[in-house]
């Protein structure tokens, strides 16, 4: 699994320092906490990372809420008003392969607005959930969990929000290994 910092964020840092590509990342606590210290050291000294959201008043539609990112997870989706205005959230850019075991519909939107089952989640997005929690991350954008996929209607305004979905995140996960969710 891949952590690709927003390009902005990466903007004055030292390109020997991240070797010009994502970072590889291990959720080991050393791994975790050289990604820590760089994330804050980018925040704190690169005045493009600390404004890095494009549109401070833009936030996505949809939300996944992993719940304290000290307690076990405990994911749900938030939308329209309960996602925290100016939310900062972490998305997941994944291959869905050849069929999509796990999304959000209309028939389980309001059950996974109450609590997603930990266990019906795809081995992928628990890693990418376990890396945004290590990370102090609580919220989540992943699209398939995101965008109501029988919706047209929802996937066509969705859709044309992807570009601000990614741009506003603080950073990406890209689970470029794999071949399904």
């Amino acid at each position: 699994m891949l952590l690709s910092i927003n390009p902005q964020l990466t903007y004055g840092i030292d390109t020997q320092e991240i070797n010009n590509g994502p970072i590889c990342l291990d959720t080991s606590e050393n791994a975790t906490a050289g990604i820590k210290w760089w994330l804050c050291s980018c925040i704190e000294n690169h005045d493009e990372c600390r404004s890095s959201r494009k549109q401070p008043d833009w936030q996505p539609t949809r939300i996944l809420d992993l719940g304290d990112p000290a307690e076990p997870l405990s994911p749900r989706i938030l939308q329209g008003d309960q996602v925290p205005e100016g939310v900062e959230y972490v998305t997941l850019s994944h291959c869905w392969g050849l069929s999509q075991p796990f999304k959000l519909q209309s028939s389980n939107i309001n059950y996974f607005s109450t609590l997603i089952p930990i266990s019906s989640l795809p081995r992928t997005f628990l890693d990418a959930a376990a890396i945004a929690c290590s990370l102090s991350q609580r919220y989540f954008w992943i699209d398939s969990l995101c965008i109501i996929q029988d919706s047209k209607s929802d996937w066509a305004h969705e859709s044309s929000c992807m570009g601000s979905v990614y741009s506003n995140a603080l950073f990406n996960i890209a689970a470029a290994a794999s071949s399904h969710c």
